[in-house]
């Protein structure tokens, strides 16, 4: 089953820096890329700073909450 959660991508810093990505859904859940494109490809990674690759078996994985 394939679940979509929202994400929110902010500009980090002020001189063009890359881009903080966060998974409200998910807290704790928070990444980085240099681009627009990257920050999405990291927050795809399941074990993003912090988040255990074993997220599913851990109870972490639940429906979208919107």
């Amino acid at each position: 089953m394939k679940l979509t959660y929202p994400i929110i991508l902010e500009p980090y810093g002020e001189d063009g820096g890359g881009y903080v990505a966060t998974v409200p859904d998910m807290p704790g859940l928070v990444t980085y890329g240099a681009s627009l494109s990257e920050a999405m490809e990291m927050v795809q990674v399941p074990h993003a700073d912090g988040y255990s690759p074993n997220w599913r078996t851990e109870g972490l994985l639940h429906e979208p909450l919107r």
